[in-house]
């Protein structure tokens, strides 16, 4: 089981802990794994492969169960959960498993008193329906609030790019702040156009354009494009505003 943090989280450290090599991080811990599998399968001739087989924001339930709180109920853990996938996908993981679909005091992706769709379903859904074929890791640092992954799926000649603005919205009218962000997605590995608030890059092989656009706080957005003509495909976004609704579309 991997256990990020056995202390109630604060949102900064949902934020960071996954990529937190100081503190041994997910990201960290599998790259640790990754080399002693490489040294181990050096004398197997069936390769020993990695697995999560259980994984949560928290071992340790908040008082706070709210969608605007940091527990597996809450949109930070759906944002979480995703970052969660994509690392593993960068490391090879081979498969994860979440706990769980539904329990008690919402500790699953539906809710246990009437099985609504809680945001870590949603983002779970944006990640599993849609990334396929190869992962692309993102080559800059835009900040700590403002991540992005990515994938190339040649055989539906698509490109993806998941991206998460984890910056806070404006206490308390959180539930309808609607400031953004812009952003900047490069295709070829490079150095973005400067002037973006969130500036991403992908190896994608191929000379498509950058593409920009905004995106509003505490929110996740999955943008799908033609990889043979940079055409945008698709676009879903996903926000705490989505989360605070009393229905689960």
């Amino acid at each position: 089981p991997v256990s990020l943090m056995q202390t109630p989280a604060t949102r900064a450290t949902v934020i960071s802990t996954i990529t937190d090599n100081v503190n041994h991080g997910l990201n960290w811990q599998l790259g640790q794994l990754a080399g002693l599998l490489t040294t181990a399968n050096g004398y197997r001739t069936s390769p020993l492969q990695m697995v999560i087989d259980e994984a949560n924001i928290n071992t340790v339930n908040p008082t706070d169960m709210t969608a605007t709180g940091v527990s597996p109920a809450s949109f930070i853990a759906g944002q979480f959960w995703a970052e969660i996938m994509a690392y593993s996908m960068q490391n090879s993981v081979q498969f994860l498993n979440f706990w769980s679909v539904i329990e008690g005091n919402d500790l699953g992706y539906l809710r246990n008193s009437d099985a609504a769709k809680l945001p870590t379903w949603f983002h779970f859904n944006l990640v599993a329906s849609n990334f396929a074929g190869t992962y692309l890791s993102n080559t800059t640092t835009p900040g700590a609030n403002y991540k992005a992954f990515a994938y190339k799926n040649s055989t539906a000649n698509e490109i993806g790019v998941l991206l998460m603005n984890q910056t806070l919205g404006s206490t308390p009218t959180r539930a309808t702040d609607t400031h953004t962000k812009t952003f900047i997605i490069n295709f070829g590995g490079g150095t973005p156009t400067a002037g973006y608030d969130m500036p991403f890059s992908f190896s994608t092989g191929t000379s498509l354009s950058e593409y920009h656009c905004t995106i509003t706080v505490e929110t996740t957005m999955l943008l799908v494009f033609d990889a043979t003509t940079g055409a945008l495909k698709k676009r879903e976004t996903y926000s705490l505003r989505d989360a605070l609704r009393t229905t689960d579309t």
